[in-house]
């Protein structure tokens, strides 16, 4: 719902939003629900909230597409949030020292995270879900934690 008058503004102070993003609305936000069920905002100046249960978490908006926050994931990662509410962080390789087994198995077992990369792979870093993040750690050995990797990857 774009918020457009101080009708429309009283109409969303009654659509069950978190009190953090409604003490906050004014003319010129945007509010909606994902389909997870998450209230997200977006207000004139490119602030905005994601809200998951209890407080919401405050960031940016980047491109109207992703709302980078303001907190760290609890891997001291940077994370996004998309409109629809999945997170993502962002991982970065070097590739001067990445072994080609690990390539190899990125394309094998995750071809989507490995296509974000780009062919041949040039892109210094790629965004991925929160739920890739596990995939990533097993395939570089830092399930156990980086000291332990046998690949070199660095998560921003």
């Amino acid at each position: 719902m774009k918020i457009e008058t101080a009708a429309d503004l009283e109409t969303a102070k009654n659509m069950g939003f978190a009190l953090d993003q409604l003490s906050e609305l004014e003319i010129g936000c945007e509010i909606w629900h994902s389909t997870k069920g998450y209230t997200l905002c977006r207000a004139p100046n490119d602030r905005g909230a994601f809200e998951c249960g209890g407080d919401s978490y405050w960031g940016d908006w980047e491109n109207d597409k992703f709302l980078k926050l303001d907190t760290y994931g609890e891997n001291g990662t940077m994370v996004w949030v998309d409109c629809d509410g999945e997170n993502w962080c962002e991982v970065v390789v070097d590739f001067e020292y990445s072994a080609d087994e690990f390539w190899s198995a990125l394309r094998d077992e995750y071809p989507d995270l490995a296509a974000r990369f780009g062919e041949p792979l040039t892109t210094k870093s790629v965004r991925i879900r929160e739920s890739e993040y596990q995939n990533v750690q097993n395939l570089t050995g830092w399930a156990d934690g980086p000291e332990f990797a046998r690949n070199p990857l660095y998560l921003i």
